[in-house]
């Protein structure tokens, strides 16, 4: 379970087990979600002591860290959304989603905030200079200004009972522009938790990825970013991954995350904790 392709087999078969067994019977549909999850810290486990650095171990095993989820909407990743529709870009959300629901789940349950970081880049909203640049994708082109473009995918978002059994845990944040911490109160709300450390995924890499992940280190944030949980274009992706991990903070695999914050807490697998899988 130390390749990538183990990584890779371990999220999938949690991903089978979590969404395709609601015809089994309660109890069997229990014991199997319980031993996936077993599974999948038996992966993260093995892979934690090899391939991770000991800085990032460390930042992990903070509970002064909270996860960033950046523009994971429908205008960006939906098949009908503007990015795939009109500007046809290829779908580059669909491979990150079981690492980030991983990260994020795990973050629930060590009760560690989640951010989701939502554009809105409607005309009243962004800056004369950034609207100027949309403009130059034509009046089709312009993503994030319906309710329907700005909203999370289905695949992610939250419910509304979830947010409101979380409190000031787990809230959506808007941004005008490609930074998170532009012309928002995104610093403010970190600050106030006494946040360190930021685990960012989401889309794409080389854009809104990058800008916030620069911007958070040049606020005193420690940033770590999600491998298999941020997506782009296969060349700005890797080239963007390898910025950061040289210049701007630290990549790290999902399982690995996952381990630093469920096995090394100790995090027990009761009744509670597996019915919110």
């Amino acid at each position: 379970l130390t390749s990538k392709r183990g990584d890779t087999a371990t999220m999938k078969m949690m991903e089978c087990c979590f969404h395709t067994t609601a015809s089994v019977p309660t109890l069997v549909h229990t014991i199997l979600r319980v031993f996936t999850f077993l599974l999948l810290i038996g992966g993260a486990r093995a892979t934690l002591a090899s391939s991770q650095s000991p800085v990032v171990q460390e930042l992990l095993s903070s509970n002064q860290t909270a996860v960033l989820v950046i523009d994971m909407q429908n205008d960006f990743c939906h098949p009908e959304g503007v990015n795939r529709r009109i500007m046809k870009w290829p779908d580059v959300c669909s491979p990150t989603v079981p690492h980030i629901h991983g990260v994020v789940n795990a973050a629930r349950r060590n009760d560690l905030p989640v951010i989701w970081i939502n554009a809105d880049y409607s005309p009243n909203v962004v800056s004369a200079a950034f609207d100027a640049k949309l403009r130059e994708r034509g009046e089709e082109g312009r993503p994030c200004v319906s309710e329907w473009g700005q909203d999370i995918i289905e695949e992610l978002k939250p419910s509304k009972s979830l947010m409101e059994s979380r409190g000031n845990k787990e809230f959506i944040m808007m941004k005008p522009t490609f930074n998170a911490f532009t012309d928002t109160s995104l610093e403010e709300e970190l600050r106030l938790r006494g946040i360190e450390t930021v685990v960012v995924t989401g889309v794409a890499t080389s854009i809104c990825v990058e800008s916030t992940v620069r911007s958070a280190m040049f606020q005193g944030f420690h940033t770590v970013v999600v491998r298999e949980g941020v997506g782009d274009l296969p060349d700005r992706n890797r080239d963007s991954l390898d910025r950061v991990d040289l210049l701007f903070g630290y990549v790290a695999s999902s399982l690995d995350i996952i381990a630093s914050w469920l096995v090394d807490k100790n995090l027990f697998v009761d009744k509670h904790s597996m019915s919110s899988m």
